[in-house]
C-alpha cells in the first residue's frame, strides 16, 4: 500500500506541482486549501504524512493548523514549508512537533528526502510503541462490549484535561491501564508516569516513599532519595489502592494535593511540584468516609473525576477478544504459536472471572505453558480452571450462595459438554453431534436437542417437543410436519415469488426438514473478522500488498480490499478482507491465517496456526480507524440461489437451483440447476466439474431449440502463486450480442418491471476448451479454441410486472452457422475495491479469430453496411476489444474515474450480425435513445423491423467522471434491542451517497469503402460523435442520473442504475 501524504497549501499550483512529484515517486496524494479543510483530511483520510504551508490567508495559519493537528493526530509526521519564514517561526514549529521546515521555493530533492524520513520516524515509533505492548509497558484496552466502548470514550474526554481522576473497580480490572491510557493519551506522554501501590508500603515508610528523605534523616538513611512526587513532575502519579493508605499519610497527601508542594523527609525547604493525580481504588470510599476509615475531604479532592470498570462477569463479550490478546502475547514470549479451539473458547466464556482480567491473564499463560501443543482444547481448560467457578450456578470462592434458575445451570453444563465434544472432534459439528446424541444444524453452526426418550412406557403417546437450536429461546412449536411441509413448498415456489432474495436452502440429511437461510458470510466468521481487524495492535493495510522475501512484520496484520502477496515473515496472524492471499514458498505466519471474501493460495503449510478461508465477501463501513459489519442492501438484489452444500476440507460437493441468467424477452426467467464437484487431488491441485441444467421458463420457442439447455464445465486448477488451470465446457445457452454495456442485473430488472430488454440473444451450443495463467496477482493470460453453432431465436412474451399488454421488442436475427473461434485474453486489476474502487487500473482485452464454413448470412443486410460475407468455406474474420480504465483519489472525498472503450473488427471478412456493436443509452451514453449510434438505417428488410439491430463495425468510447463522496451512514435493524445496540447488528446499510459528475463521449461506425463508411485506418471526426453531460447521485450503487445530450436535440433523460457507471 502506498504511503498517503495530505497536502496543504493555499495555492492551487504548489499543490499540483508537489502532487504530482509524489505520485511519481509512487506515493498518493490528497489535498486541503486551508487549515480547516486539512484537520478534516486528516480526520477522514488518515494521511501517513502532512506537508504543511506556513502561509495560508485567510483561516488558520500553519503554525494554528499544526498545534491543532498534533492535538488531533500526534503520530502523523508534519513538515512545515515556506518562503517568508523566519528563525523564529521554524524555532516555533519545531517545538510544536513538526518533523522539518522546508523553505520555498521546494527543492525535489528535499521533498523527497523530508517525507521519506518523516515516514520512517513515524513507522518507528509504531514500532516501538508495539514493542512496549509487547513487553507489557502500555497494554491496550482491549474488548468490543458496550461497556468499553463507553470506557473508552470517557478516557477520551478525561485525559486532555490536568483534573485528579478517580478510578474504582474490583481487582483485576485493569485500574492502572485505564490510568496509563489517560496518561498516553495527555498532554504529558512524554513525561513520567509513576505508579505507587499504597497497600504495599510499609506504613512507617509511606512518607519517604511519596516525598523523598535527606541523608542522615533516619537511621539507614545514607544518601538522599526522590520521592515519588518528585519522579513524577511533570508528569502522572498514579496512587493504586488509595483506600488502604492510614490517616496520616492521607493528610500529608491532601497537603500535597491543596499547594502543590513536598517537603523531603529531614528537609528544611520546600520543593513545588507540578504533577496529575490518578488514584485507584476497590473500595467504596464513599462508604468508608462516613465510617472514619477515609477522610472525606480527601476524597472530594481525588474524586474530580470518576471512572468505574465494570467487572469482566458483567462484560462476556470480551473474554473472547482477551482470551486471543493474551494467547498472541504468550505465544510470542514462548516462541510458538498458542491458540484455542471452540470448545476451549466456549468454556472459558462460561467461567464467571472473580479475578476478573488478571486471573483471565495468569489462566492463559498457565494454559499456554502447560499445553502439549500450539492448540488449547477444553480438555485442558477443564484441568485448570478452579472447579468451583465454572457452571451456571457457581461463583467465586468464599461468596454466598445465590439464586440460580435450574434451566440456566443446565444450559451452562450442557455448554460446557458441547465445548469439550467440539475440541475432542476438532471442531466437527456433526461429529460432535452424534458423540452427543444431538443433530448437527449446519445453517446456524450449532446443533439442535433430540427429543428426549419417554421416561416410562405409559409416557410413550405423548408428544415429544421438536429438536430446536440451543441458542434460540422461547417454546418451540409441538406440531412439526405441517411447518416442514410449508418450509418444503415455500423452497419449491419461491424462485417464482422471490426472484430477488438471496436464499439457500439446506436440507438435513438426518430429517426431512429445509430450512431457509441466506448464502452470506457466517455471523460469527464476520464478528471475528471485524474484532480482530477492531484490535488495537492489529496493523491497518489497504489494498494490494506485498511482503517481499527477507523482510518482516511484527504483529497481527489486517488486510482489507487485497490481495496480499506474503513471501517474507509475519510474527502474528493474518486477517484478509474481501482479497486474496497468496503465499510464496519461503513465506511464514506464525499465527493464524484467515481469508474472507477471497482465496488462499500458495504454500498454506507456511501458516503456524489454522488456515480458514470463506469466500462470501464481508461487507461494512469504514468507522474512523475501525470497521462496521453492516451487509449491503445490494445484496438483497441477486438472483435467487438454493443450494444444498455437502463435503469436507478436500471435497466440496453442491446441489444448485438459481436463476442462473438474466430475465430477458426471449427465455424468461431461466433456472439452473444440478450438482457442483470440487475435489483436491493433490497438494494445490484441484478438479472442479458443473453439470447444469437450464429450464427457460418461457417455453418452447422454435424447432431448433427446447425449453432445457446445459452447460457442463471442468476446470483443473494446479499452481501455488502462479496457479494455471485447463478448463473444458459443453453448453447449450442463449447468449447476448453486447454485454458491455448495462450489468446483467440491470437488464433483467429492467425486463421484468418495465419491459425494456436492452440486448439482443441468440442460441449457441458447442464446446469449448481452454488454459487461463496467472501470470502475477493481478495479471492473468487465458487461451481458448470454441467449437460452437450460432443461431436466430424468436422474442418470446414473458409477463413483467408493468406494460404486460405491450409488445416486445422483435429479437433481430443473425448469421446462422459452425464458428470455429480460437481467442485470446489479457486482464489486469491493481482496482484497491473490485465493487467500489477509489484507485487502481483496470484493462480487459481480448482478441477473437473466428471461421465458419457453413455461414447462411442474413440476405436483408445490403451491402452498404457491410461487404458480402463468402459461403463457400472461406469465411474467416477478426475482431478485438478493450476495456481500459483508471481509477484516481484526487482528494479526501473525490475521485476521478476515466474509461476508454474501443473493439470491433480488426481484420478478415466482414463481422457477422452476432458480433456487431452499438452506442447509446442508457449505457454508455445515457443522454441518448437506446442504439441511438447502431449504423443500421440502410436496413429496411422486416426481418429487423422496429428491431434497432446493432450493426457497427467498431465503436469508440470514451467515459469521464468525478465523484464526490459525502460522508452519511445510516444502518437498520428492526430487532436490535435500542438499549443494546452496536454496529454490528445491522441489517441493512446504505452508506453516504456520492455526488457525481460525468461526461461521455462516442461513436460507432461501419468499415469499407463507399458513403457513411469509413477506411480501416480512419477514425470518425470528433464533429461526429456523441457525446452527453450530466450528473447524478450514486447511494451504495444505486444511482439517479440525469443526462442531456450536448450534439443533438435530445431531451433530458433520467435512468435508474443498481451499479456503479463503470
Amino acid at each position: 500500500m502506498s504511503p498517503l501524504i495530505l497536502l496543504v497549501d493555499d495555492e492551487t499550483n504548489i499543490r499540483k506541482m508537489v502532487g504530482a512529484l509524489l505520485q511519481a515517486e509512487g506515493f498518493e496524494t490528497a489535498e486541503a486549501s486551508n487549515g480547516t479543510a486539512a484537520l478534516a483530511a486528516v480526520l477522514e483520510a488518515a494521511p501517513d504524512a502532512v506537508l504543511l504551508d506556513l502561509m495560508m490567508p485567510p483561516g488558520p495559519d500553519g503554525l494554528t493548523t499544526l498545534e491543532q493537528l498534533k492535538r488531533r493526530a500526534p503520530d502523523v509526521p508534519v513538515i512545515m514549508m515556506s518562503g517568508k519564514a523566519n528563525l523564529a517561526d521554524a524555532v516555533r514549529a519545531t517545538k510544536l512537533g513538526a518533523f522539518q521546515f522546508l523553505e520555498k521555493p521546494l527543492t525535489p530533492e528535499g521533498v523527497l528526502v523530508a517525507i521519506r524520513g518523516a515516514l520512517e520516524l513515524a513507522r518507528t515509533l509504531q514500532q516501538n510503541r508495539r514493542l512496549h505492548e509487547a513487553l507489557g509497558h502500555s497494554d491496550p484496552l482491549v474488548g468490543t462490549s458496550r461497556a468499553m466502548d463507553e470506557l473508552r470514550a470517557l478516557i477520551a474526554r478525561v485525559a486532555p484535561t490536568e483534573s485528579r481522576v478517580l478510578i474504582t473497580g474490583e481487582s483485576g480490572t485493569g485500574k492502572e491501564l485505564v490510568a496509563s491510557a489517560i496518561h498516553r493519551q495527555s498532554s504529558r506522554v512524554a513525561k513520567p508516569f509513576v505508579t505507587v501501590n499504597s497497600a504495599a508500603i510499609p506504613r512507617d515508610l509511606v512518607e519517604s516513599e511519596m516525598f523523598g528523605h535527606e541523608r542522615g534523616a533516619f537511621t539507614g538513611a545514607s544518601e538522599r532519595r526522590l520521592g515519588r512526587f518528585e519522579l513524577a513532575d511533570e508528569g502522572t502519579l498514579f496512587l493504586d489502592e488509595v483506600g488502604d493508605l492510614g490517616p496520616e499519610a492521607q493528610a500529608k497527601l491532601l497537603r500535597v494535593l491543596e499547594t502543590g508542594v513536598i517537603e523531603r523527609l529531614g528537609g528544611e525547604k520546600p520543593i513545588q511540584v507540578n504533577v496529575r493525580v490518578i488514584a485507584a481504588t476497590n473500595k467504596d470510599l464513599t462508604k468508608a468516609s462516613p465510617q472514619g476509615h477515609f477522610r472525606e475531604d480527601l476524597l472530594f479532592r481525588l474524586n474530580v473525576l470518576p471512572i468505574h470498570i465494570v467487572p469482566l462477569r458483567e462484560r462476556p463479550e470480551d473474554i473472547p477478544p482477551l482470551l486471543r490478546h493474551f494467547a498472541t502475547r504468550q505465544g510470542a514470549r514462548l516462541g510458538r504459536p498458542v491458540s484455542l479451539d471452540a470448545g476451549a473458547l466456549q468454556l472459558l466464556a462460561a467461567y464467571p472471572w472473580p479475578g476478573n482480567v488478571r486471573e483471565l491473564a495468569n489462566i492463559v499463560e498457565r494454559l499456554a505453558i502447560l499445553a502439549a501443543g500450539p492448540g488449547i482444547s477444553a480438555d485442558d481448560v477443564a484441568r485448570v480452571l478452579p472447579r468451583d467457578g465454572a457452571g451456571g450456578g457457581g461463583g467465586p470462592p468464599g461468596v454466598a450462595w445465590t439464586d440460580v434458575a435450574l434451566a440456566d445451570a443446565l444450559d451452562q453444563f450442557e455448554r460446557t459438554l458441547i465445548a469439550r465434544a467440539l475440541s475432542a472432534t476438532q471442531g466437527n459439528v456433526a461429529e460432535a453431534a452424534r458423540r452427543l446424541w444431538a443433530r448437527a444444524a449446519p445453517q446456524r453452526g450449532g446443533m439442535t436437542r433430540p427429543p428426549r426418550p419417554a421416561a416410562h412406557p405409559r409416557r410413550a403417546g405423548r408428544a415429544s417437543h421438536p429438536a430446536r437450536p440451543m441458542h434460540e429461546s422461547g417454546t418451540a412449536p409441538t406440531q412439526v410436519s405441517g411447518m416442514r411441509a410449508g418450509l418444503l413448498l415455500f423452497g419449491l415456489l419461491a424462485p417464482a415469488a422471490a426472484v430477488a432474495q438471496d436464499t439457500a436452502i439446506v436440507i438435513h440429511p438426518e430429517s426431512a426438514g429445509v430450512h431457509l437461510v441466506p448464502p452470506d458470510l457466517p455471523k460469527l466468521v464476520a464478528e471475528e473478522a471485524i474484532r480482530f481487524y477492531n484490535a488495537v495492535a492489529t496493523t491497518h493495510l489497504v489494498g494490494r500488498t506485498r511482503l517481499p522475501h527477507g523482510n518482516e512484520w511484527r504483529g497481527n496484520v489486517a488486510i482489507r480490499n487485497g490481495p496480499a502477496l506474503i513471501g517474507g515473515r509475519i510474527q502474528g496472524s493474518l486477517l484478509v478482507i474481501n482479497g486474496d492471499a497468496i503465499l510464496d514458498p519461503g513465506a511464514e505466519v506464525t499465527g493464524t491465517v484467515l481469508v474472507v471474501g477471497g482465496t488462499i493460495s500458495g504454500a498454506t503449510g507456511a501458516a503456524g496456526g489454522e488456515v480458514r478461508e470463506y469466500r462470501e465477501p464481508l461487507s461494512y463501513r469504514v468507522m474512523g480507524d475501525s470497521l462496521a459489519y453492516a451487509p449491503d442492501l445490494r445484496r438483497r438484489l441477486r438472483y435467487f440461489s438454493p443450494q444444498y452444500a455437502f463435503g469436507t476440507a478436500d471435497t466440496r460437493s453442491a446441489l444448485t437451483l438459481s436463476t442462473g441468467g438474466t430475465f430477458n424477452r426471449v427465455e424468461g426467467l431461466p433456472i439452473v440447476f444440478g450438482p457442483v464437484f470440487d475435489w483436491r487431488l493433490q497438494g494445490a491441485t484441484r478438479l472442479r466439474l458443473d453439470a447444469l441444467g437450464v429450464f427457460r421458463t418461457a417455453g418452447d420457442l422454435t424447432h431448433t431449440r427446447g425449453d432445457l439447455g446445459y452447460l457442463i464445465r471442468t476446470e483443473l486448477r494446479t499452481g501455488e502463486s502462479r496457479p494455471i488451470s485447463v478448463g473444458f465446457r459443453a453448453f447449450d445457452i442463449v447468449a447476448p450480442v453486447e454485454d458491455w454495456g448495462l450489468r446483467s442485473a440491470e437488464v433483467g430488472w429492467a425486463a421484468f418491471l418495465i419491459q425494456r430488454d436492452f440486448r439482443d440473444y441468440y442460441v449457441s451450443k458447442g464446446i469449448a476448451g481452454g488454459v487461463t495463467a496467472h501470470i502475477e496477482a493481478p495479471l492473468t493470460l487465458s487461451v481458448e479454441l470454441r467449437r460452437e453453432r450460432e443461431t436466430s431465436v424468436l422474442a418470446q412474451d414473458p409477463w413483467t410486472v408493468f406494460r404486460n399488454d405491450q409488445a416486445w421488442r422483435s429479437n433481430p436475427p443473425v448469421d446462422d452457422g459452425h464458428y470455429t473461434t480460437v481467442a485470446v485474453g489479457l486482464a489486469l486489476d491493481t482496482r484497491n475495491d473490485a465493487d467500489n474502487p477509489t484507485s487502481g487500473w483496470y484493462l480487459r482485452g481480448t482478441l477473437e479469430r473466428s471461421a465458419s464454413r457453413d455461414v447462411a448470412p442474413q440476405a436483408g443486410v445490403p451491402a452498404s453496411v457491410r461487404d458480402p460475407i463468402p459461403t463457400d468455406g472461406s469465411y474467416r474474420f477478426l475482431r478485438a476489444w478493450l476495456d481500459f480504465r483508471r481509477y484516481t483519489r484526487v482528494s479526501p472525498g473525490g475521485r476521478l474515474n476515466l474509461r476508454l472503450l474501443a473493439g470491433g473488427w480488426a481484420g478478415g471478412d466482414a463481422l457477422p450480425l452476432q458480433r456487431r456493436l452499438s452506442v447509446g443509452g442508457p449505457d454508455p451514453l445515457p443522454g441518448y435513445a437506446f442504439r441511438q449510434g447502431r449504423c443500421d438505417a440502410d436496413i429496411t428488410d422486416p426481418a429487423f423491423a422496429g428491431s434497432r439491430v446493432a450493426a457497427c463495425d467498431r465503436v469508440l468510447m470514451v467515459q469521464a467522471e468525478y465523484r464526490g463522496h459525502i460522508s452519511l451512514h445510516w444502518t437498520y435493524n428492526p430487532s436490535r434491542d435500542e438499549g443494546e445496540g452496536r454496529p454490528l447488528e445491522s441489517l441493512i446499510r446504505l452508506e453516504g451517497p456520492d455526488l457525481v459528475v460525468f461526461g461521455d463521449a462516442g461513436q460507432g461506425w461501419l468499415v469499407g469503402s463507399g458513403p457513411g463508411r469509413l477506411p480501416a485506418g480512419k477514425l470518425p471526426t470528433l464533429a461526429s460523435w456523441l457525446a452527453d453531460l450530466g450528473m447524478g447521485v450514486d447511494w451504495g450503487g444505486f444511482g439517479v442520473y440525469a443526462a442531456k445530450a450536448v450534439t443533438v436535440g435530445e431531451p433530458m433523460r433520467f435512468v435508474l442504475r443498481l451499479n456503479h457507471r463503470f
